[in-house]
This record gives structure tokens, sequence and C-alpha cells, in this order.
């Protein structure tokens, strides 16, 4: 498997790692202040799969997980909107549908 050798080079490593770290710390800050009504275990596990999947796993978390515009939003009208952008089947994929239902309390379509 010559071909996945840059793989373990310094070049691709450090660039790679630290771009995920970067973009982890960005979706920690993002997950606290913007889009608030993200499951309390995925607060946490987009930043970690962040920094192991750096740019791929940032964009998952944009196209899966953050509204656009949620930052102007705020309380129900934020919270419907997250509802609205995760609930689509697409996304059920990434673990953001289920565990965003599972720990809704009183939530019938789980």
């Amino acid at each position: 498997m010559d071909f996945l050798s840059f793989l373990g080079s310094p070049i691709f490593v450090v660039p790679w790692f630290g771009f995920g770290l970067v973009a982890a710390f960005w979706v920690f800050i993002d997950v606290y202040t913007a889009n608030k009504n993200v499951n309390q275990a995925l607060k946490l596990g987009w930043p970690i799969l962040i920094v192991f999947f750096s740019i791929i796993g940032l964009l998952l978390y944009l196209w899966t997980c953050r509204p656009p515009g949620i930052i102007n939003q705020s309380g129900e009208q934020a919270q419907a909107i997250h509802h609205e952008f995760v609930s689509p089947m697409g996304k059920k994929v990434t673990g953001s549908e289920g565990a965003h239902h599972t720990s809704t309390p009183g939530n019938s379509d789980s």
C-alpha cells in the first residue's frame, strides 16, 4: 500500500491534526454559545470526532448539526430550527437525530 504512505508523513499529519484541533476548539465553543440545542453527549462528541477526522469531521458537523443562521436565533425558535434541521433522514446516519430525540424528555417520536 505504497500509495497511502503519505498518511504517516509529518507533512500530512501535522496540518491534519493541527486543523483538527483548531476546528474542534471552534465547535466546542460553538455548541455552548450559538448552537446550544445540541445533545449534551454530542457537545463533547463532535470536538473529539473533529480532532481525528479534521476537515471531514468539521464538514459533517456543519452539514448535519449546525443550521445556517442559528447564531441569530434564541430560545424556542432556536430549538425548533435545530430540531427541524437535524430531522431529515440523511442526517440520522450521523447520530445527531437519534441522540437528540433520546435525550429530550417527553418526546414521543423517538
